[in-house]
């Protein structure tokens, strides 16, 4: 009779919600965003809340965290964000999916347990690199200062609403006139 109901509570729990992550070496960062994915069969209910969840009181005294409800099901994944407390740093998490949020007993599905961490500083840097934009100075105006005591500083103190640009700093240069109608010229031909 305990053979029956081991292969029954077996069958059960093949055809259910899965969660695959979080859980183990999968864990979340407290930053997020962090993603709970999951696996599921027809026969599973629709939507589901999902709850974030800690045996240690300490680390979560307040029990339970409701992160998402009324999620759909089908989509076999979802993006949770830090809540305005944000995440608790800490071990033994982990994400049960529940029938709803007045059923937080009624479990669908449970993750393994998984680690809560602070970023590192690799995970969230670029790998897009820009070039610098050169600085292109008008003739007869002098280099713009860096050392803020000029009033050319790149990083003004004072707000300058003129946009209209003075007489020298508006006209080009005799040789510059001249290259841009060679370029021109050079554009037609070719």
């Amino acid at each position: 009779m305990r053979s029956v109901f081991a292969i029954l509570s077996f069958v059960a729990s093949a055809c259910a919600y899965q969660v695959i992550t979080p859980g183990g070496a999968s864990g979340w960062t407290l930053a997020g965003p962090n993603q709970v994915t999951w696996q599921r069969v027809d026969t599973d209910p629709l939507n589901f809340t999902i709850l974030l969840v800690n045996q240690n009181n300490g680390v979560m005294p307040n029990g339970p965290q409701v992160l998402a409800a009324l999620v759909d099901g089908t989509q076999n994944s979802f993006t949770v964000s830090p809540p305005s407390t944000g995440f608790q740093v800490g071990d033994g998490f982990q994400v049960n999916l529940v029938k709803d949020s007045q059923s937080l007993n009624s479990i669908l599905a449970q993750s393994t347990k998984f680690s809560i961490k602070v970023p590192t500083s690799s995970s969230s840097s670029s790998s897009a690199l820009t070039a610098p934009s050169p600085i292109i100075t008008p003739t007869n105006q002098p280099a713009p200062t860096t050392d803020g005591s000029g009033s050319n500083d790149l990083n003004p103190t004072d707000s300058v609403t003129n946009t209209t640009p003075t007489n020298d700093a508006g006209r080009l240069s005799a040789a510059g006139s001249v290259a841009l109608m060679l370029a021109a010229f050079a554009a037609i031909v070719v």
